[in-house]
C-alpha cells in the first residue's frame, strides 16, 4: 500500500529504522500508530510514504525532512543509503552511543524484564566511527563488479573505498578497483583481513578449480605483494593455496602474542575488543574478592581462538577452552605454545552441547565464560555448568535478550551489564553481562553422564 504520513521520530528500533508515531495523515486510521522509518534521526520529523502496513505499525520510506533533528550530520560515505553495510552515517557519533543503549533497555522492556535490570545497562564503550575496521567479506557478482551488498539485496554496489575500514584494506579496495571485471570470472566473495601489520586477501571460487580456473585477479594481487588465498567449497585449491611465510601470522593482542591463520581472529575491532577483554577480567576480579588467584578455574565455552581463554591463562588461571572449529582451535594452541600457557589453558574441539553432555553433573567452575553464536544460549540454557559466575557476550540484541530473560527467570542474579561498540555506524553492539547463580543451582541432566577425566 502506499499513502503519505508525518511522523515524528523519537529513538532508533534495533535494525537500525527510526521509530516514532504518526502525527498527522489523511487517513484518520493511521494516526497515532507505530511507524518504523529507515535512515531518519531521533528528532526528526519526516514526511514518509507507507511501504508496509502491519496489525500494530507501519513501515514507511522517508519523502522529505520536515523538520532535521539537531543532532543530523552529512554521512561521510557517498554509497550511504544504497550500500547495506552501515546504518548510521546520517547523525552524530554520540547520539548513537545513546540511543543503542536505550536499544538495549528497550529490547529488554519489550521482553518483560524489570526496570531495576533495565537500569543496570551502563553507557556504551566507544569506538572510532570509522577507520576501525580490519576484517571484510566483499561479493562479487557476474560481471565481476566488487563490493557490498546493496540495502535490501543481493545486488553488488561496486566501490574503492569504505571509510569503516582501516587504511590498509582501503588501500587493497584501490587496487582491486583497478582491476578489470573480466579478471573476476568465477568469483563469488573475497575476504580481506589485516593481521599482524599484513593484508591477507581469500578468494572464493564458485567450486574446486583446477588451475586453469584460478582467478586472475588473486595472481595480480599476489604480484602486488599482498598474502592470498584461493578456495573451492571451503577447501584450499592445492595448485594455488597461501605461501607458507602468509599461513600463520603473529599479532600483538595486549601483552599476549596470538597467532593463527587468516580468520582466526574473531574480533573486527582491534581496540574495542582490547578494553572488552579487559573490562571482563577486571569486572570478574571486583566481583569475587575471594577467588582464590592464582588457581581459579575458567571455562571458556564457544572460545574461537581464545579471545578470552588466554588472557585468563595468562593472568593464572587454569582454562578449558570448548571450540568445534579445528581451525581456531590450531590457532588457540599455537598461541598458548607462544606465550608459555600450554600447561594453563586446555582446547578441547567439540560443539558445546556434546562436551556439556559429557561433563560431570558435579563439576564447578570459578568462572564460565559464553560467547554463543546469533541463536545464543538456547540449546545449553538449562545444562549450563555450576559455577561462582558467569559472563555472558553477545553481538545480537533478541538473542541476548532471550537468554537474559531466561537466566532471570531461572533465578540468575545480573551483576552488570556493559555494552561496547565493536561495529560503529551500525545497529549491532557486542554486549558484556555478569551474572551469578542462585545458590541451589544445578544443571538438568537427561540421562546420567559420564564423567570426563580434563587433561592436567
Amino acid at each position: 500500500m502506499s499513502g503519505e504520513i508525518a511522523v515524528q521520530i523519537s529513538s532508533l528500533a534495533f535494525g537500525g529504522s527510526g521509530f516514532g508515531r504518526v502525527v498527522d495523515s489523511a487517513d484518520e486510521s493511521l494516526q497515532g500508530m507505530c511507524v518504523f522509518v529507515p535512515f531518519s534521526a531521533p528528532g526528526d520529523v519526516v514526511r514518509a510514504v507507507v511501504q508496509t502496513r502491519h496489525k500494530r505499525h507501519l513501515e514507511a520510506e522517508i519523502e522529505e525532512i520536515l523538520e532535521a533533528s539537531a543532532s543530523r550530520v552529512a554521512p561521510v560515505c557517498r554509497h550511504f543509503g544504497d550500500c547495506g553495510g552501515c546504518h548510521f552515517q546520517h547523525f552524530d557519533y554520540q547520539t548513537e552511543l545513546e540511543q543503542k543503549k536505550e536499544m538495549i533497555r528497550a529490547a529488554m522492556r519489550a521482553a518483560g524484564i524489570s526496570e531495576a535490570e533495565r537500569n543496570k545497562v551502563e553507557d556504551v564503550y566507544p569506538s572510532l566511527p570509522y577507520g576501525y575496521r580490519r576484517r571484510a567479506t566483499l561479493q562479487v557478482d557476474t560481471a565481476g563488479s566488487v563490493g557490498f551488498h546493496r540495502r535490501g539485496t543481493h545486488e553488488v554496489v561496486s566501490l574503492s573505498q569504505c571509510p569503516i575500514l582501516v587504511d590498509s584494506l582501503n588501500l587493497c579496495l584501490v587496487e582491486l578497483a583497478r582491476i578489470p571485471g573480466t579478471q573476476m570470472t568465477g568469483l563469488r566473495r573475497i575476504q580481506l583481513e589485516e593481521t599482524g601489520g599484513k593484508v591477507f586477501l581469500t578468494f572464493e571460487v564458485a567450486a574446486e578449480s583446477s588451475a586453469a580456473e584460478v582467478p586472475p585477479v588473486a595472481i595480480r594481487m599476489r604480484e602486488l605483494g599482498f598474502e592470498v588465498r584461493v578456495v573451492g567449497n571451503g577447501q584450499d585449491l592445492e595448485s594455488f593455496t597461501v605461501s607458507a611465510q602468509s599461513g600463520q601470522s603473529t599479532v600483538q593482542s595486549g601483552t599476549l602474542m596470538m597467532k593463527g591463520a587468516p580468520g582466526s581472529f574473531t574480533q573486527v575491532n582491534a581496540g574495542v575488543n582490547s578494553a572488552l577483554v579487559g573490562f571482563v577480567q577486571d569486572a570478574v576480579r571486583k566481583s569475587v574478592q575471594n577467588m582464590p588467584e592464582p588457581c581459579v578455574s575458567v571455562l571458556d565455552l564457544y572460545s574461537g581462538a581464545g579471545n578470552f581463554a588466554l588472557p585468563f591463562a595468562a593472568s593464572g588461571a587454569r582454562v578449558t577452552a570448548v571450540e568445534m572449529d579445528q581451525r581456531l582451535v590450531a590457532a588457540g594452541r599455537d598461541s598458548a605454545l607462544l606465550n608459555n600457557l600450554a600447561d594453563k589453558v586446555e582446547y578441547q574441539c567439540s560443539s558445546v552441547e556434546k562436551f556439556l553432555a559429557a561433563s560431570a553433573s558435579d563439576a564447578y567452575w570459578d568462572l564460565v565464560i559464553c560467547d554463543p553464536p546469533r541463536c545464543g544460549l538456547r540449546a545449553v540454557q538449562k545444562v549450563l555448568p555450576r559455577c561462582r559466575q558467569l559472563v555472558l557476550v553477545s553481538c545480537h540484541l533478541p538473542g541476548f535478550v532471550s537468554d537474559l530473560r531466561y537466566l532471570l527467570s531461572a533465578g540468575w542474579t545480573l551483576e552488570r551489564l556493559k555494552p561496547f561498540d565493536m561495529f560503529a555506524r551500525t545497529t549491532y553492539t557486542e554486549i558484556v553481562s555478569l551474572l551469578r547463580p542462585p545458590q541451589d543451582y544445578s544443571p538438568e541432566r537427561k540421562s546420567a553422564p559420564e564423567r570426563r577425566r580434563r587433561r592436567r
